[in-house]
């Protein structure tokens, strides 16, 4: 088999089913064709959930267990991000359905003191899930974790909402999937439909009704290239960490139908390298601290190590993932900073790659055999 072969099967194989803290969620079904837009999917289950699982987290500066749930719900509301294939989770599930999901997930919890709820959309959205099933999930939470972490668009985010919702659950955190502070990338990157501005306002209001909020930002949306890419998310983690409580950076993964998938198929998108996620981290933990915020900043690649997900040149990456996620439990910026130290060959391939600035070139290494 010649290298080009191994090329083309890199893209065509399916990925492998799996999931992880604010990345992809794939069930190794292929894509159709290389048209943009959703593959054809069979229909989801209403009563069964997507994933659930137990990860190291960290609460209150102290190491502990996080329970993570994804709900099947009928999805994002605006579901256009350029980079968010989480659509082809979603199903017509009810209310009724959702509460049987999550009771069911519910049973399998051993003891974590953090809940991390995903629907893949808003919670917030009554769309997707209704007052009273809110509700009744955010009551049986508040019970029985020490923080419960949400997300939302800003759009369903209002005092009332968040006052009701706090009330049942005192230790509740809104995520955000604010992406980027730039309005360039913002609008014509990650096409993620609200401003910063939006963002920097319903945080406030998120706050004086008594919940803590986290921001997403985005390590290289697509059509930025790695120089831009570090330096907007940098510029991101900075310009949040004033509203914020958490920051989660997230590098990009290739999800399945979305327009990130189509350019990497057409080799004009790269995901982002891992010491790109490094220096990203370092810099913006530095700049916070510098500023006088306590800001906690995380970073769980979904898919790190494979063609699909932030990766190096597969010699180091084994050792850095787990850098990454003693840094996000721990908060110790040198573990980071160590690991930059004991540097690797490809580190001259990454600083190539962001000395070519604004040059419209795409390093691309799919040649090189790498598991998906």
């Amino acid at each position: 088999m010649s290298p080009f072969d191994e090329e083309e099967r890199e893209h065509e194989e399916p990925v492998e089913e799996g999931a992880g803290e604010d990345g992809a969620i794939v069930d190794g079904e292929g894509c159709a064709g290389a048209e943009i837009g959703p593959p054809q999917r069979k229909p989801k289950d209403p009563r069964k959930y997507v994933a659930s699982w137990s990860e190291r987290d960290s609460l209150d500066g102290k190491e502990t267990r996080a329970w993570v749930l994804i709900l099947r719900t009928k999805g994002c509301g605006w579901a256009r991000c350029s980079m968010c294939g989480y659509h082809g989770e979603s199903s017509g599930a009810g209310p009724d359905d959702i509460v049987h999901q999550f009771k069911s997930a519910l049973e399998h919890k051993k003891g974590e003191r953090i809940a991390k709820l995903y629907t893949s959309g808003s919670f917030l959205d009554e769309r997707e899930i209704s007052g009273d099933a809110r509700n009744s999930i955010l009551s049986v939470l508040g019970k029985q974790f020490d923080r419960v972490v949400v997300e939302s668009r800003p759009d369903f985010i209002n005092a009332e909402t968040i006052r009701e919702a706090a009330g049942l659950c005192p230790s509740l955190e809104v995520a955000v999937g604010l992406e980027s502070a730039s309005p360039r990338v913002l609008s014509h990157s990650v096409r993620k439909g609200f401003t910063f501005e939006d963002f920097a306002q319903k945080a406030k209001v998120a706050r004086d009704s008594g919940a803590r909020v986290r921001a997403y930002i985005l390590l290289k949306p697509p059509f930025l290239n790695e120089r831009e890419a570090l330096d907007d998310a940098v510029a991101s983690m900075s310009a949040a960490g004033p509203f914020c409580d958490t920051i989660s950076l997230n590098p990009v993964n290739i999800q399945k139908g979305t327009v990130v998938e189509q350019l990497w198929k057409r080799r004009v998108y790269r995901t982002p390298w891992l010491w790109s996620a490094f220096e990203a981290v370092i810099r913006a933990h530095e700049g916070l601290r510098k500023a006088g915020l306590a800001t906690r900043i995380v970073c769980a690649p979904s898919g790190a190590g494979r063609a699909r997900g932030a990766h190096n040149c597969g010699a180091c990456d084994e050792r850095l993932i787990p850098a990454l996620d003693e840094y996000s439990v721990k908060g110790d910026v040198n573990v980071l900073a160590h690991e930059m130290g004991r540097k690797c060959r490809c580190m001259k391939e990454w600083h190539d790659a962001l000395d070519m600035g604004a040059l419209h070139c795409v390093p691309y290494d799919a040649l090189k055999n790498r598991k998906h």
